[in-house]
């Protein structure tokens, strides 16, 4: 299985580009109706790719398979973080992140698509701790 990733770099000259502020993005965002626009053995890893753009990932399976990734995670500090004192007591942040696999044949016609949402709260502060 040969698997690629798009660089750092890449993916900062894109947050610059979409105007990403303090709460840090990983793009690229792909809605529920954007998957589901994509037709199981009609629609092709081209016609994917002109629609969202390069994936964040893809995989190549041996048997010729590949499977495009796009992946969107953000993240924020908790508000309470900043206030002094309070902060470090009950301090912490949360991330969510959503990915949506695009799965193709050796001749790159769409088999499959999955998604995947993940929540997660971080409670960093000293009153948190179990």
């Amino acid at each position: 299985m040969t698997i690629s990733m798009r660089s750092d770099a890449a993916q900062s000259a894109d947050d610059s580009r979409h105007g990403a502020t303090s709460e840090r993005a990983l793009r690229t965002h792909v809605t529920a109706e954007q998957a589901s626009a994509s037709q199981v053995g009609v629609t092709t890893e081209a016609d994917v790719i002109a629609k969202l753009g390069d994936p964040n990932m893809v995989s190549t399976n041996p048997d010729g398979t590949k499977i495009d990734t796009y992946m969107h995670v953000a993240s924020s500090a908790n508000a309470v973080n900043y206030i002094p004192v309070v902060g470090l007591f009950a301090g912490g942040a949360k991330s969510s992140s959503e990915t949506v696999n695009f799965t193709f044949d050796s001749h790159n016609i769409l088999k499959s698509t999955s998604s995947n949402r993940t929540n997660v709260n971080v409670n960093t502060g000293l009153a948190n701790q179990d």
